[in-house]
Parts: C-alpha cells; sequence; structure tokens
C-alpha cells in the first residue's frame, strides 16, 4: 500500500479566508491550551496526560461560555491538534525530538489536519470540498489517484494557502531494470552518479544569493527602526511589506529545490534498478561557504526521496558503509570506493 500526498495552491475568497483563519485559530488555541496543562500535570503529579483524556475535555470545552466558539470549527481538526501535541511528546520521551513548544501567530507555517469521514472529502473540477469552509478553488495541476485518507490546510507567512490531499493505492513495480548506479554529493553542491553523469542546480547562483541577504539585512534595518520610534511591529506596515518579500524569496527557493530534487530522484529510479548512496558523508568539504548556506542540495532530502520512490517502483536502493579515512578522498574517487 502506497501513501502519496499531492499539494496544490488553494484559492479561497474572502469569506473562505475568515473560516480558515477561525480553523487556524482554534487549532493554535487547542494546542496551546492542552500543552500548558500537559505541564501542569507533570509538576503537580509528575505525570502527564494523555491523547484520549484531551480528546474528551473537547466537548467540555465547547458547552463552556469562554470556549463555546469552538463548535464553528471542524472538529476533526481540533482532535487532530491534540493527537498532534500527543505525538510530540510521546517523540520528546523517546528522545527522538524537542520539547514541544507553543503555537503562535509568527510561524512561518500555520495548518490544520482534517480526516475523511462519510465522504466529506471530495476533489472535484479543480475544488476540494473541505468540512465547515466548503467548496474551495484549488489550482489542480494532476489527477487525484486512489482512496482519499486526510487534508492538510496551510497558510504561509506569504499569506498564499495550500493544501495537501494524502491518498492510499496499490503500487505497481516498474519494468525490471539491472543498472546499477552510485551518486555522492560533491564540492560545489552537485550531484555525481558512477556513470559520469552530473547534476546541478543552476537556479541558485552568487548574485541570486547577494540580493537575498541585501533583502534580508533591508528587512533588519526596517525591524531595527520601528522598535526606535516604539511602535509594534504588527503596525510597521514597511516592515510588515519587508517581511513578505523575504518570505516570497525563501518560497521560491524552497520550490525550485524541491522541483529539482524530486525531478532528480524520479529520474535515476526511472533509469537504475539499484541505487547506492554514502551512509557517512562530510559536509565541511563544501568549499563554497557562502552558497552551501541557502542553495545546498539537500543530501537528507534527496535520500528520503529515494528511498520511498525506490519501494513505490520496486526497486533497491540501499545505503553503504564509508570509513572515515575513505570521506577525505575526492568526489571521483569517493563514487569509485561504493
Amino acid at each position: 500500500m502506497i501513501h502519496k500526498a499531492y499539494r496544490f495552491r488553494l484559492y479561497p475568497n474572502q469569506e473562505q479566508r475568515v473560516k480558515i483563519d477561525k480553523t487556524l485559530g482554534a487549532v493554535r488555541y487547542v494546542y496551546n491550551y492542552f500543552l500548558y496543562e500537559w505541564n501542569q500535570a507533570y509538576h503537580e503529579s509528575g505525570h502527564g496526560l494523555n491523547f484520549a483524556y484531551c480528546s474528551a475535555q473537547l466537548p467540555k470545552m465547547k458547552k463552556e461560555k469562554q470556549t463555546k466558539w469552538l463548535k464553528e470549527v471542524d472538529s476533526l481538526a481540533l482532535q487532530a491538534a491534540v493527537q498532534q501535541l500527543s505525538d510530540a511528546f510521546i517523540y520528546f520521551y523517546k528522545y527522538q525530538s524537542r520539547f514541544p513548544k507553543p503555537k503562535t501567530k509568527n510561524d512561518y507555517y500555520q495548518r490544520f489536519v482534517s480526516k475523511q469521514v462519510k465522504n466529506n472529502i471530495v476533489v472535484k473540477d479543480h475544488h476540494v470540498r473541505i468540512p465547515k469552509i466548503g467548496w474551495v478553488k484549488i489550482k489542480q495541476s494532476q489527477d487525484i489517484r486512489g482512496y482519499i485518507t486526510n487534508i492538510t490546510v496551510t497558510k504561509e507567512a506569504t499569506g498564499r494557502y495550500f493544501v495537501s490531499v494524502m491518498t492510499r493505492f496499490e503500487g505497481q513495480d516498474l519494468p525490471e531494470c539491472d543498472k546499477v548506479v552510485a551518486i555522492v554529493p560533491t564540492s560545489d553542491g552537485s550531484i555525481l552518479t558512477s556513470d559520469g553523469r552530473y547534476y546541478r542546480n543552476h537556479f541558485v547562483t552568487a548574485s541570486w544569493l547577494q540580493r537575498l541577504e541585501k533583502e534580508e539585512a533591508r528587512q533588519e534595518n526596517l525591524k531595527k527602526q520601528a522598535l526606535a520610534s516604539k511602535k509594534p511591529l504588527s503596525e510597521a506596515k514597511n516592515y510588515q511589506k519587508q517581511v513578505k518579500k523575504v518570505a516570497r524569496m525563501y518560497e521560491k527557493l524552497e520550490n525550485n529545490r524541491k522541483d529539482f530534487l524530486h525531478k532528480l530522484s524520479t529520474e535515476l529510479v526511472e533509469h537504475y534498478g539499484v541505487i547506492c548512496v554514502p551512509k557517512y558523508y562530510r559536509r565541511d568539504k563544501i568549499a563554497n561557504a557562502f552558497l552551501d548556506k541557502k542553495s545546498d542540495m539537500s543530501w537528507d532530502e534527496l535520500i528520503h526521496q529515494l528511498n520511498y520512490k525506490c519501494q513505490w517502483a520496486g526497486r533497491l536502493f540501499y545505503m553503504a558503509d564509508i570509513e572515515k579515512r575513505e570521506q577525505n578522498l575526492s568526489d571521483k574517487k569517493l563514487v569509485e570506493s561504493l
């Protein structure tokens, strides 16, 4: 069984934007409320709460005068927020993540999750039906395959809305292929294969990154000016405009990187039956520290994509152990050592 997410741009009208923002606010409130209650219970009794207890408190909160406004939003989104908090504590107890932090309006990503129940989520004719919000227009770039399990609605710092549709379906293996390839990241932030292919993301250049740093410096100066004049940052219009401008530049950088990595990983999976990568790799080999700051190849993300795409296509993917003495080899010799 394969799980796949489709991400589309949302185009809500003014009424739908208000409903989405209300849902985001309610999810944020519920998450922070139970985070506080969880901490209080731990300090008083030495034991935290659990998902079952927090979930049972939601109907009671909707009946109280101060929190009855929670009825206006999707109940499944509130349940998902409690589940997210419970999972965050589980990962924290297992030393797999940091202690959960409260959610704020200033977070770059604000999102809520809604689950499929009795066909309440439908994607049809370039629209998606979201519980308690209705049919919202989307920019659908591909057809949905499989059964929809849940959706995630996201609002980014740029003010744009997106929806991720999670589906599941039976996988289909690609035709058998006996080609074997080894890949490594090179010293200039590119990808080198054992058969001599060279992949580089040409979108990010030194001049583009210099422009980005210039805009970041301008944002910092506007912030200092607003603080010096004792003006709240939320009311400093020039600062807020600059924040969105920098956020759009980072969004463009991230989208281009993801697009490049997806095309690269798909091409490798389609052309090779066995893909090998080094398990350990010294990141301090990158010679150009300036380019590496924001334009690195996202090696971990590429490995993640190759891993699950090989599982989908029935390919073999494995990571080879590289000894420390071999990490100082040149890029070409490192490929040959695999």
